[in-house]
């Protein structure tokens, strides 16, 4: 039997998934396919699935029903992704009051500007006003189940120390916990410092110089040392550049390179060196490698979730969101502004998504003042499962925190 329509997009968005995550330079926002509608060709804008017209000026207040209402059928639209009848309401929830007056204070609530009626007929359908504030004033605010941070903690700590890990990681983490794609900005280059060295015999006249950096990523390099060594004395030099901390490029140079380098093709230095002095200019010189400008990594997973939403039924729709994910496409303007701190939502329809008014973006930055800061968080249809997406990124946010910094075991946090 040929697979459904929904089935071949879950194929489709399992098999980018799988596929290897190498670097991407998210795109500047002057593209003429930016996903933030820059410049976008008439026949890629979408019509609005959710109304995001400004609020209207009303003077009804609001009440302690309507807010309960309110809530009530954001929660169900998420749910279900079908507009909300008052009846359904008054079935499925303990509401004090008869189907007439859920029906008028929905209509109240969509006067207000918070509810939208598709067609006469139909029940209601959140507005971008409604799920924002639905998100700053209603949402649960309880956090994550403490038996969801166990299990969190317990798969970061079978990674074992291998950040690259963790960046796929939490994007599959966040995805899986809130139903949505994960997403995951890694921080690259610039100026960061080395937390931890070491260097390994490699045999055949070979050294092995592996950096841990603050950022938590890894850098390695070849060395062929011009004096005899052994392992035990490059234990006790890496012990002692450990001890100091003090490696680097000389400031103000333009390239980390020199000419007759530990790395260079000459094999011989400039001058003759010690054996300490030979390993401190070849980390020098791997110091300087890594802290050159570069792209961020980006790392997704979960895709396949989100691509058999309704929202997203729209072939035009699933090459942007394939786009962002793979590439960054957009997302450059909101990765470089997010604030410190903090679960940041962004809900389509607002700016800077005024022109995907069907993605919600929910996103937190992990990394202390000396590492360079990263964002994870997920991508999702407006309707995503806020009370789910929000306290997931918050946490896994801060493990990822305190993990990069050399904190405790995550099961032991």
């Amino acid at each position: 039997m040929a697979p459904t329509t929904g089935g071949r997009r879950r194929a489709l968005g399992d098999a980018i998934d799988a596929a290897p995550g190498p670097s991407y330079r998210c795109p500047m926002t002057s593209e003429r396919d930016d996903l933030l509608g820059n410049d976008v060709p008439s026949k890629r804008r979408a019509s609005n699935p959710v109304p995001s017209s400004p609020v209207p000026p009303s003077d009804l207040p609001m009440t302690e029903r309507r807010s309960r209402i309110l809530a009530l059928v954001v929660r169900e639209h998420v749910r279900r992704a079908l507009p909300v009848a008052s009846g359904a309401l008054v079935r499925h929830h303990e509401l004090d009051c008869s189907a007439a007056t859920v029906r008028s204070e929905m209509a109240a609530l969509e006067e207000m500007g918070l509810l939208s009626q598709p067609h006469t007929s139909a029940g209601r359908v959140p507005t971008v006003a409604g799920y924002r504030f639905f998100v700053e004033r209603l949402m649960h605010n309880a956090g994550l189940p403490e038996h969801h941070k166990r299990t969190i903690r317990h798969q970061f700590h079978q990674a074992g120390w291998d950040p690259e890990r963790w960046m796929r990681l939490s994007a599959a983490v966040v995805a899986r916990s809130c139903g949505a794609a994960g997403l995951v900005a890694a921080p690259r280059g610039g100026s960061v410092a080395i937390r931890r060295l070491e260097l390994v015999d490699m045999g055949s006249g070979n050294v092995q110089v592996v950096a841990l950096l603050d950022d938590g990523l890894v850098h390695q390099a070849r060395w062929r040392p011009a004096h005899a060594y052994t392992q035990a004395a490059l234990d006790q030099i890496a012990h002692a550049l450990n001890e100091d901390r003090v490696w680097g490029p000389p400031e103000g140079a333009t390239t980390p390179t020199r000419a007759g380098g530990p790395f260079s093709d000459a094999s011989t230095p400039a001058r003759p060196l010690s054996l300490a002095a030979e390993a401190k200019a070849a980390v020098d010189e791997l110091a300087g490698r890594a802290s050159q400008p570069a792209a961020p990594r980006l790392y997704h997973a979960g895709l396949s979730q989100i691509l058999v939403a309704p929202e997203l039924a729209d072939g035009d729709r699933l090459r942007e969101v394939v786009a962002l994910l793979e590439h960054g496409r957009g997302l450059e303007s909101i990765l470089g502004g997010l604030p410190p701190g903090g679960v940041h939502v962004f809900i389509g329809g607002e700016p800077p998504l005024e022109r995907v008014p069907y993605l919600t973006l929910v996103l937190s930055r992990f990394g202390r003042a000396r590492t360079p800061a990263g964002v994870l968080g997920v991508v999702g249809p407006t309707r995503i499962a806020y009370e789910r997406a929000v306290p997931t990124v918050g946490f896994v946010a801060d493990l990822m925190t305190r993990m990069l910094a050399g904190d405790p075991e995550p099961e032991a946090a």
